[in-house]
């Protein structure tokens, strides 16, 4: 699939990028059905500040790395993961952490 139309069909804009795409295959017999389609995708952070001082000096703090499913949409008997994780960030200036 290509990863524009994948934006489109799901309605996002170009604030999020597709990092992987994922197909998990079924195959009987000579026929291959696809039943599982996995998208990893990453949110762009442009311009971000922090919420207490607003300093937009940052750095990552964490990553969230656990598999967390956004959403599942159920389309033509194939099941579609969104998986966007979330990024922890920390100021440098008044060492407050938030998530993105």
């Amino acid at each position: 699939m290509r990863k524009e139309f994948i934006l489109k069909l799901l309605n996002l804009n170009n604030n999020y990028n597709i990092l992987e795409v994922k197909e998990k295959e079924l195959i009987t017999g000579d026929r291959v059905y696809i039943v599982d389609i996995d998208l990893k995708i990453e949110k762009i952070r442009k311009n971000l500040v922090c919420p207490k001082c607003g300093n937009s000096k940052l750095i990552i703090h964490s990553r969230d790395g656990k598999r967390k499913i956004l959403h599942s949409i159920q389309e033509n008997g194939k099941r579609i993961y969104i998986n966007i994780p979330k990024a922890r960030f920390k100021c440098k200036d008044c060492n407050k952490t938030f998530t993105y």
